[in-house]
């Protein structure tokens, strides 16, 4: 069995050799969790790593604890800081894995919920150019980016089934004869996104970690469900305002500890595997450092148009996507003389072809990664300002492919 050493290692030599990590789907990545934990749950043999390390534990049902912004690295920065999650570090039960690319909570969090990659599912991004409306949304709030897109989108009356409209992993299990749960907090759990990405489960709210701490013990308890998602946003809160390198970050991610420790304790007695991971890292920005393509003389010009002008940019500040005009390569050398050592420009079909969203891509996919990506090195930042009045002011980021935001979390126990 592969130990977290040589993980480490192992993500150390990509990065030292290539300068960024892309995601290990078929190897070491959370994407296999969701097939792993079916197969456990259907007592058939495990066909990769996560499923391995699960058959080796003896719970008779699976709780997935998710906590939205936790990085492996930082949280082996923080080393005693979290007395629990240090002893499963030196216990061999927690080890570093690549999230998904690109390194985002849409990306991330619909994978783990459906079993598919980024390039089947199509949820890449928390800003998607939508083809079938040719608006810029909020991907998971379901909600136009352009102010001046508002009346146009409550008057077409779109169906949020066009984000995503497969099945899930808990429609899967629901097949197989196993109950499932989903518990949020009281904010999402019954968002758009929830109800899409969730069908075939139970879903709840909690409104405070102790009150999720009481429901999840009454789930195991009561052993009508096979499969648990607890889901926890608090330390991705944390990076966003505060950066990942704040005091904040910190006590969000002291403040999980103690949970795990307790939630721990509480799923041994009730026979229950814990299962815990994270949808990406976080690196730290300054916002006065932001470069902006506004700024670029010409470059609204060669941007792709649609019935209602160009084709803004979207993705994040560590993944841009663009829609090209006329020539899309021209533009991506264009884009490579200006942005100078900024960032690496990439052609979407290169990444596609480097297998950074998985061996298929589905046609929604397709429509939605664009022509080119911009991917800023380090830790930078590139962004566009979509109308007056726009706001930057995130201290921490992901996206991209830096090992602070790709290498997650994984423990097994």
């Amino acid at each position: 069995m592969t130990t977290r050493l040589e993980l480490e290692e192992k993500w150390k030599g990509i990065l030292a050799a290539r300068g960024r990590i892309a995601p290990d789907y078929g190897g070491f990545s959370s994407s296999a969790l969701p097939g792993a934990v079916r197969r456990f749950l259907g007592g058939r043999t495990a066909d990769s790593f996560a499923g391995r390390l699960l058959s080796s534990r003896q719970g008779e049902r699976v709780l997935l604890v998710v906590l939205d912004g936790l990085g492996y690295n930082a949280l082996r920065r923080a080393g005693r800081r979290l007395p629990f999650l240090a002893g499963c570090t030196e216990d061999g039960d927690l080890l570093p894995v690549t999230t998904v690319f690109p390194s985002t909570t849409s990306a991330a969090l619909t994978t783990l919920h459906s079993g598919k990659l980024p390039g089947e599912h199509g949820l890449m991004e928390w800003y998607l150019y939508i083809q079938e409306i040719e608006m810029l949304l909020e991907s998971l709030p379901f909600s136009p980016l352009l102010p001046s897109d508002r009346e146009r989108f409550d008057r077409e009356e779109r169906s949020p089934r066009m984000l995503y409209d497969g099945r899930t992993i808990y429609s899967k299990l629901s097949a197989d004869g196993i109950r499932s749960a989903v518990l949020q907090p009281q904010a999402t759990a019954r968002s758009i996104f929830t109800k899409l990405i969730t069908r075939g489960a139970d879903t709840g709210g909690y409104d405070s970690l102790p009150s999720a701490l009481a429901m999840l013990e009454d789930m195991m308890a009561g052993g009508r469900h096979g499969f648990i998602h607890f889901y926890y946003p608090g330390i991705d809160t944390a990076g966003h305002i505060y950066g990942p390198s704040s005091a904040e970050y910190m006590e969000e991610m002291r403040k999980m500890d103690a949970f795990l420790a307790s939630l721990s304790a509480s799923a041994a007695r009730h026979r229950t595997s814990i299962v815990m991971t994270s949808d990406h890292g976080q690196v730290d920005v300054r916002p006065d450092e932001l470069f902006m393509l506004n700024d670029l003389e010409g470059f609204d010009g060669k941007l792709a148009k649609d019935s209602y002008g160009p084709v803004q940019p979207y993705g994040s500040s560590r993944d841009v996507i663009l829609k090209a005009g006329e020539d899309p390569q021209d533009f991506a050398g264009w884009l490579r003389d200006r942005l100078g050592g900024r960032a690496d420009v990439f052609m979407s079909g290169e990444l596609a072809s480097e297998g950074l969203f998985g061996s298929s891509i589905s046609a929604r996919a397709r429509s939605r990664m664009g022509d080119i990506w911009i991917l800023p090195h380090g830790a930078g930042n590139v962004w566009y300002r979509h109308y007056a009045g726009e706001r930057f002011r995130f201290l921490g980021v992901h996206g991209g492919m830096t090992g602070e935001e790709m290498i997650v979390p994984l423990l097994i126990r």
